[in-house]
């Protein structure tokens, strides 16, 4: 009878033989599993890479169709942005904007022009706001004015239509007097701030 090591000898041929075999079977699993792995991955890339696929084409479709703005087109826009800065003023501009006020009155026929200044805790706005126009911003000032004087009824509305489009009317009172009409109007004053433009903007 074979001793055990004759046995193990006698086999160690065909282990020897099968060890490719076994090779080949541990690549072909490890293949397989790995390329369950990379088509899990795949699937969840395919979204993003649609999605990066659109972008794509629609930057070039924006790049294909730009077309600049026009010489007529850009001074065209810079006059609607100075008629937008009228519609506030700067803080250091208080007192100039006073005596606009003033003189349009006058110079509208009305008699005892005064243009008073109320103090921030009676300048309220009453919720009055301007909306953000490209880089230019609009706040409340801290003051509003009081425009009083008297004249005819037609002095009082071109007084009132004169006013610039940096302030708006939030009060007016009207009292006739002897012929005339005395006008009290409480203006409320907005300012302006722009943001600077940065490089490339």
């Amino acid at each position: 009878m074979p001793t055990a090591v004759e046995r193990l000898t006698a086999l160690r041929p065909r282990a020897v033989r099968a060890l490719p075999t076994l090779a080949a079977l541990l690549l072909l699993a490890g293949a397989f599993a790995m390329s369950r792995v990379a088509r899990q991955r795949i699937d969840e890339l395919r979204p993003v890479v649609e999605r990066l696929e659109q972008l794509r084409a629609t930057a070039e479709r924006w790049q294909r169709d730009f077309v600049p703005a026009s010489s007529a087109e850009m001074l065209a826009w810079r006059a609607v942005e100075d008629r937008v800065r009228t519609l506030g003023t700067f803080p250091d501009e208080r007192l100039a904007l006073a005596e606009r006020i003033a003189a349009a009155a006058e110079g509208g026929g009305m008699r005892g022009v005064r243009v008073l200044f109320l103090s921030a805790d009676s300048a309220g706005a009453g919720g009055f706001t301007r909306p953000t126009v490209g880089r230019i911003a609009f706040r409340p000032a801290d003051y509003s004015l009081v425009l009083q004087g008297h004249g005819s009824l037609d002095a009082v509305h071109r007084a009132l239509v004169a006013l610039p489009p940096s302030v708006l009317v939030r009060h007016v009172a009207l009292v006739r007097e002897e012929g005339a009409v005395r006008l009290s109007a409480q203006i409320l004053v907005f300012e302006r701030s722009e943001a600077h433009a940065t490089p490339g903007t």
